[in-house]
Parts: C-alpha cells; structure tokens; sequence
C-alpha cells in the first residue's frame, strides 16, 4: 500500500509539471497550416488560448485598433475538411449535428435544419445569396456543386450557412487528379497569383464524375426489400470560381467574384427490382458578385452589386427531345454597408454600429417549349431590407478581448409580390446575443433570435395547387454556448440550441398549407486536444456527442432522418520533418456512431439499423510539390438507403495525385 502511494505521488507530480509547462510556458514548435489549398509548414508559439507568430516583438507592442467580435457560433474550417476527407460543402454540413440529409444521390442534394426544411436554409457564398425566389429545384440550393478544394470555412448561424472561398496568401498552381470507387474521377486546379500587392487572382475549376453502380440490400421505410444493382446512376458536376481583388495605395479594395456550377444527372424512377429510368435531371448555377471597400477615420463602408441565375431542367430528353420542364431564376441584389467603431472610454467601453441597406429583384422565366408549364406569367419579387447590428463592449482582457459584449441585431424588409394579383408584406428578424468572456479562453454565449423564411414561388403559384395567401414559416431559437480553454491545446465546448418553427408549408394532398409545427432541441458538448512532441510531431485528437431530438406536427413525431444520439471522435497524426524527400505527412481516423433513424414521417414509425460510419483519411506532400492522398469513406456500410432522406452511403474509397508548381 505505501509502495501504491508513492508511485501515485510520483505520477501527480509528473502529471502537475507537464500540465504547468502546458499552460504557462509558450511553446514553439512546426504546425501544419493550409494556405492555398496546401498544407505547409509554419514555426509558431502557442500559449493559452493564442497563437502567435514567433517573430513578434512583444517589448515594442503596436496598438491595433479595436474590431468588432465574432458572433460565437459553429465554425467549420478548411482544416477540418481536409482532415475528414470532404469533397464538397453537403458532406461537410450534413456531418454536422442538428442536420440531416437531403435529397437522392443522383439529383439535388442538399441538408436540412432538425425542425426545418431545406428551402428554409439559406446559403451565402462570400456574403451572396444562393437561394432564388423560386426555391432552388425544389429542394434548397444543391451543396454538392460546392466543392471543398473552394472552401476556406463555413459558419452556421441558427438557419443560415455562410460560406468564405480561398483567397491564398501566397501564390500557387495546384493541379491534381483522383479516381475512386463507381468510376469516380475528380480533376482540379487550383491557380492564385499576387501581381505586386495590387492584383490578386484567384482560380479554381473541379470536376466529379461518378457512375454510381451501387448495390442495394435492405428494407425500404415500408419494409420491404429492395435487392439489386442500379445500373446508370450517373452524375457529372463541374464548378469554376474566379476571385479577384484590386488593392488601392489607401487600403480601399475592390473585390469581384464569380462561381459557376453544372450538374448533369440520370436515375432510377424507381429502386429495383422495378428498373426504370425517368429521373434525368440539369442544374446551372451563376453567383457573382462585385464591391468596393473603402475605409477611413470617420466611416468603413462597402457597396456590392450581385447577380445570382439558377436554371433548373427536369428530365431534358422526355419526350421528342423536350424536357417535361425549364426553368430559369434570376436574382439582382446592391446593398452599402456603414459601420464605425468607437472607444466611449480607451480600453474599457466601446460601441460598434453596422447599417446596411439592400435592394433585390427576383423573377423566374419559364422556357415555353416544354412538355408542362407551370406557370402562366412571370412571377416577379421586389425587396427592400434595412439590417443594424450594433455591439457594445465592457472591459478588455487585451486589445481584442472584451470581457462583456452586447450584440443585438433587428432587420425589416418590405416585399412586393407580382403575381396574377399583387400584394405586399412586411416582415421582421431580430436578435439579442450577449458574450461573456471570463478570461482569456473561458467564454459563454447566449442569444435568442427570430427569423422568418417566405414562401416560394413554387410554394405561392405552381399550376393550379399553389396558395398565393401562404404566411412566412418562422422559428424562434436559443442557443447558447460555453467554451473553456484550460491549458495550452485543449478546449472544451458545450453548446444547446432549442428551435420551434411555427406555420410550417405542408403540402397536403395538391395545396400547400401552413398547418405545421415543429420543436427541437441540440445538445453538443465536445472536447479538442493537440499534443506536439519532439518538435516536428503532432496528435490531435477530438470527441464530440450530440443529442438530437425534433418533433414533428402535433402529432410529435420524429424527424426523418434524425437520429437521437451520435458520438464522433476523430484521432490525427501529423509529421512535417526537416527532410527533403517527405515534406509533411498526415494520417486522420475519424468514426461516428448513429442510433436508429426514423425511416417514415407516420404511425408505426421505421427505424434504420445502429450505423458505424469509420473513414481514413492520408495525406501526404513529398519533394516540397507532389502531393498523394488517400480516403477510404463509410468502411462499415455495407449498401446505401436512398430516399428523400438519404441516410448510409455505401463504402467509398479515393486516391488523389496533385502536383503545387
């Protein structure tokens, strides 16, 4: 017993000194970074709750003007997605906890919000809207056509979904090519150039094609089996961005961005053993967007003019080469932005203030030289919206670290509808949130917001079913979140949200109605722990678990899709050696467990089997320019569930060779 208390004290006291060095003393060490779409190599001193570049001079610190602080929500980074193996922004969101997927493999493809559905999600790419007027082919704006070679992060705030492309720090000419599994093959560039600190261009350009021979061997959501092969579940997706940014001597800037997707798709009607081909589908999708960014000593302001085209083709070859349907929406929004930030008190009290004003036009045209036409005039959608989002800050651990911080936003909007009658509405969001920083790395976040999703045109006026008095469907949501950061590379998170969503559009029978309800709650705490060793070495490690419960209708019942309990946990190793042969090396585990998922929306409720989803994830970079990765996807699924809700996809593998001249 006492040699018990002394190898226990022994252990304290090792465990006490190494948790000391991790919290109070800085360490420097090698860190992966990912800097135009390429890991590379970065020497950086991390203390608690910071990170900071070696080269600083902390005996002559330069004040740096105070900034406005960032709501505290759920931000996926581009890390993140290379780690886990992602290929585009659907794969990443519906890994997220509170959504679900949606939409077949083979057509649109997008996620929805726990309570809510997918047209209620809206989707920005660099502060544009992508959701269109219409409803984008019925199902929310389709992820897969944004590919993750694009992404630099996405944020989740309550219902919207903010995407920021890559703009590279250096400049770079990635090439790269991967084939995988069903014939997947995926070419992508990826070009940026800095022209003296003036001209920065960016270009990125990717293709996926896959045939998707999958095998089916389950039991549908009514139970009965479906065994076979799906011969010609093709899928072709092309997407190209260009960014470009002009630098003025002041620090003004003009950035002009433009992305285009294309999606060509043919599949089963219906699942076998009834082989038949009648899903065949188009998808173009525009989203540009140019501004000016000015700054000053009185005011920071920004003017931006977008335009957003989404043409949707059902089944273009029905019959004598028509297609059954064609449409095409149109978006043209300008909106200014002001804000300017004030310290009421030096260090200890300042005020933000952000006004933006914004004009939008939508319309949809309808190509007459189709099988059906659905609508018999042009729908059309004026707007006109007015957003403030003050913040006022208490106390300042540093010069970016307010202790208290009150973030309320209000937004009203105005719409004019042109339909066979017109009308007009009013609407209202708005926010409280509030953020509490304890110190450095200790913070809790608490907000309370509102929000309101029109309906879309689909909704109002398609054929003879639509109903053109349909109300907004809105939720209120809580949300709130605490955040620790202990020691030096551990954090733990804990976060709540509880959403109810009231007039909901349920298409009974051939007419939409606002009869739905819907209640959901989302409990996630998780916990994330880098370990760096021997200078060139480095674990990361995360766990997460997530209780997911929504209720549907008065009925309670829940949602499809969603299952009530999952735990992911993802284990990294990265090497980035001194060496010239091998330049960096990374190997990812990452495996998540599902319970059951609700397979059907009536009495008795389906419930799917417990899923166990483990993917492999290498990466590697030798030569300081050829690049060779690996992902091997959904090990353990043996066969994919394909519905309105697809819920397993089947075992996937890939291999990519890219070359960074």
């Amino acid at each position: 017993m006492k040699k018990l208390n002394i190898l226990s004290k022994a252990l304290f006291i090792i465990i006490s000194i190494f948790f000391y060095y991790q919290n109070i003393n800085a360490q420097t060490y090698l860190i992966r970074e990912l800097k135009g779409g390429i890991w590379v190599t970065s020497q950086v001193e991390i203390t608690n709750a910071a990170q900071t570049n070696n080269t600083n001079n902390t005996a002559n610190p330069i004040k740096i003007p105070k900034t406005p602080i960032k709501i505290n929500n759920n931000v996926i980074t581009s890390e993140e997605i290379e780690r886990r193996g992602y290929k585009n922004a659907q794969e990443v969101l519906a890994n997220q906890s509170g959504f679900v997927n949606k939409g077949s493999y083979m057509g649109n493809e997008t996620v929805e919000p726990a309570g809510g559905n997918a047209d209620n999600m809206k989707i920005y790419i660099n502060g544009v809207l992508m959701n269109t007027a219409k409803g984008n082919a019925d199902a929310g704006v389709d992820l897969r056509r944004i590919p993750a070679n694009l992404i630099e992060k996405i944020e989740i705030i309550g219902n919207s979904i903010y995407i920021t492309t890559k703009t590279p720090l250096e400049d770079i000419v990635l090439v790269s090519l991967g084939y995988g599994a069903y014939n997947t093959i995926t070419p992508s560039i990826l070009f940026s150039k800095n022209f003296d600190n003036k001209h920065i261009i960016t270009f990125t350009a990717d293709s996926y094609y896959t045939d998707g021979n999958y095998y089916y061997d389950f039991l549908n959501s009514s139970q009965k089996p479906i065994i076979g092969y799906i011969n010609d579940n093709k899928q072709l997706i092309v997407n190209s961005s260009l960014d470009y940014r002009y630098n003025f001597e002041n620090k003004n800037y003009i950035r002009a961005f433009v992305n285009i997707s294309y999606s060509d798709a043919v599949s089963k009607y219906q699942l076998p053993p009834i082989n038949t081909t009648d899903s065949w589908f188009k998808f173009t999708t525009l989203t540009s967007s140019i501004s000016y960014n000015g700054f000053s000593d009185i005011l920071d302001y920004n003017i931006n003019l977008s335009y957003v085209f989404d043409s949707f083709v059902d089944r273009p070859y029905y019959q004598n080469g028509k297609p059954i349907s064609d449409y095409k929406s149109h978006a043209i929004a300008l909106n200014t932005s002001i804000s300017r930030m004030d310290e009421l008190i030096p260090n200890i009290i300042t005020f933000y203030n952000k006004l933006t004003p914004e004009y939008r036009y939508d319309f949809l045209i309808e190509d007459t030289n189709t099988i059906e036409q659905n609508f018999n005039f042009t729908p059309q959608r004026h707007s006109i919206s007015l957003l403030y989002e003050p913040q006022l800050s208490f106390g300042y651990w540093d010069n970016n670290t307010p202790i208290f911080s009150f973030l309320p936003s209000i937004k009203y909007e105005f719409q004019h509808e042109d339909f066979d009658i017109s009308r007009n509405n009013n609407y209202l969001a708005y926010n409280i949130a509030a953020n509490l920083n304890f110190y450095r790395g200790y913070s809790l976040y608490f907000s309370y917001s509102h929000d309101y999703s029109v309906p879309t045109f689909n909704d109002l006026f398609y054929n003879n079913f639509g109903n053109p008095y349909l109300k907004p469907e809105e939720y209120n949501q809580i949300y709130t979140k605490l955040t620790l950061e202990p020691i030096t590379n551990l954090k733990i998170e804990a976060s709540y949200t509880y959403t109810t969503y009231t007039n909901k559009i349920v298409w009974y029978s051939t007419v939409p109605e606002n009869v739905d309800i819907a209640v959901s709650h989302i409990v996630t705490p998780r916990i994330e722990y880098n370990i760096p060793f021997a200078k060139y070495h480095k674990i990361k490690t995360k766990l997460s678990y997530s209780y997911q419960l929504a209720y549907m209708g008065k009925n309670k019942l829940p949602k499809i899709g969603l299952p009530e309990h999952v735990v992911t946990a993802l284990l990294g190793y990265d090497f980035i050696p001194n060496h010239k042969v091998l330049t960096s090396l990374s190997l990812n585990i990452y495996y998540t467990y599902s319970a059951p998922r609700p397979l059907s929306e009536y009495r008795p409720i389906y419930y799917s089997e417990v899923f166990h989803d483990f993917n492999i994830s290498f990466y590697s970079i030798w030569f300081e320019h050829l690049i060779f990765s690996m992902n091997f996807k959904n090990i353990f699924n043996k066969t994919p569930i394909l519905s309105a809700y697809s819920i397993a996809k089947p075992f996937t593998w890939e291999f990519e060779f890219g070359y960074n001249f």
